[in-house]
């Protein structure tokens, strides 16, 4: 093997052309020294950006609904109580009409147990029937509550809900809001759509750090460790390896390292 190099080398000495400085620059040719290039650093693996799951928000249809209206698109940033969609439901309907029942049941047992405490003293109502009372007066206190909190999870505010109690007027449209400030993404319905209970309607994500997931070869991963920095040169950016995959993908014999990224000035986006 050594020789055969040394052959080689000589050969291809013979065939080496002079050229004077003054030749080489009147053909375009500049000879510069060779940069060393960390190992790390010259090798390039398949990746993508992705968003950590902990900072994705699923928003759901709370009820059977038909959709009326979409007021945001993808890519839109939201404020927590942005309007993002506008229901129509005929079980909210149901739901307003058991919430009023359960009050007036409410307030109702709330007389009478009042009257019977009032009572009580001449032993007109006894004990017995009085505590009965005042266990049911409990019951709907909590049946109160529940609807009460039911109507908030369809999506009335406070008011609206106390409203129902004063007017006593029904209203089948609700609408939904952001629960969060972050970037709408995966929007999933079409206005006039019609949807069951807890239908994905889109999610709402944080692009703040954001992930560089890379498919590296097995035999190479282990180049890798927490905390090293590792470049985008295409977008000038870098990104710190925060993880590195203990097995590799069945389908594409690839270990995954993980790396974030603070940076969001370079426009790398999922």
């Amino acid at each position: 093997m050594l020789l055969a190099a040394s052959c080689a080398a000589s050969a291809a000495a013979a065939d080496d052309i002079a050229m004077t400085p003054e030749q080489a620059a009147s053909v375009g040719i500049e000879v510069v020294p060779l940069a060393a290039t960390p190992a790390s650093r010259g090798a390039g693996f398949p990746a993508r950006v992705a968003i950590p799951p902990n900072q994705i928000s699923i928003v759901a249809v709370p009820m059977a609904a038909r959709i009326e209206s979409i007021d945001v698109v993808e890519d839109q940033p939201v404020e927590p109580g942005t309007v993002l969609a506008r229901l129509n439901s005929p079980a909210l309907i149901r739901a307003q009409s058991e919430f009023l029942q359960a009050v007036n049941q409410e307030r109702f047992l709330q007389e009478t147990l009042n009257r019977e405490q009032s009572l009580s003293s001449d032993r007109t109502v006894s004990l017995k029937q009085m505590q009965a009372t005042r266990n049911e007066h409990a019951q709907a206190t909590a049946s109160v509550a529940e609807r009460r909190q039911m109507l908030r999870d369809y999506g009335m505010s406070p008011d609206a809900i106390e409203g129902i109690v004063t007017s006593r007027v029904f209203d089948s449209k609700t609408a939904i809001v952001a629960p969060v400030a972050g970037t709408v993404i995966d929007l999933a319905v079409s206005p006039g759509q019609r949807v069951e209970a807890q239908t994905p309607l889109l999610k709402i994500a944080r692009m703040t750090p954001l992930w560089i997931e890379l498919q590296v070869p097995p035999r190479r991963a282990g180049a890798f460790r927490t905390g090293m920095t590792v470049d985008i040169p295409a977008f000038g950016a870098t990104a710190k390896v925060i993880s590195v995959g203990s097995s590799a993908d069945r389908s594409t014999q690839a270990v995954t390292v993980r790396a974030e990224l603070t940076d969001t000035s370079s426009g790398l986006r999922p």
